[in-house]
């Protein structure tokens, strides 16, 4: 018995979109501007097989994996278990790598925006740069001298 199953974003999913969506393990789907002549393709896309079947038929299953299909092992009720080639692993991989740089780099956009958008702190920070730029300020080795700390 095998079931196929195919998991992609239909709305996204032409040749005029203009993003590539991308998944993470955690549901969370990021999308990323498609470059020009790129295709568009499914996200995901296996063969669902109870163990048994695969133990019957484990080269033919392990040459789908080769050549680029995921094979989701069933045993039970749970398929908890997938094969799929190194490179997609690297692949996926790499691309859960690009989305915590950028989420990384949205929330430094973020605090950026909230520290510009409030303005008594803008203010704070203005007198400070010009209170440093008189040269109003102690340095390290003087407050600590002051503190009475080494």
């Amino acid at each position: 018995m095998m079931v196929s199953s195919s998991i992609y974003l239909s709305s996204l999913h032409s040749s005029k979109a203009r993003f590539l969506p991308y998944t993470l393990q955690s549901g969370i789907i990021f999308c990323r501007e498609r470059q020009r002549g790129e295709k568009m393709q499914t996200i995901f896309s296996d063969e669902v097989v109870p163990v048994a079947e695969l133990r019957k038929n484990l080269s033919s299953y392990l040459e789908k994996v080769r050549n680029g299909q995921p094979i989701s092992i069933v045993q039970g009720d749970k398929a908890d278990v997938a094969l799929i080639r190194r490179d997609t692993l690297r692949q996926v991989y790499g691309q859960l790598e690009e989305a915590r740089k950028a989420v990384a780099e949205l929330e430094r956009l973020i605090e950026t925006y909230e520290i510009l958008a409030d303005d008594d702190l803008m203010d704070k920070i203005r007198r400070s740069e010009e209170d440093i730029a008189q040269g109003r300020f102690i340095s390290l080795e003087d407050l600590k001298a002051e503190l009475g700390l080494k």
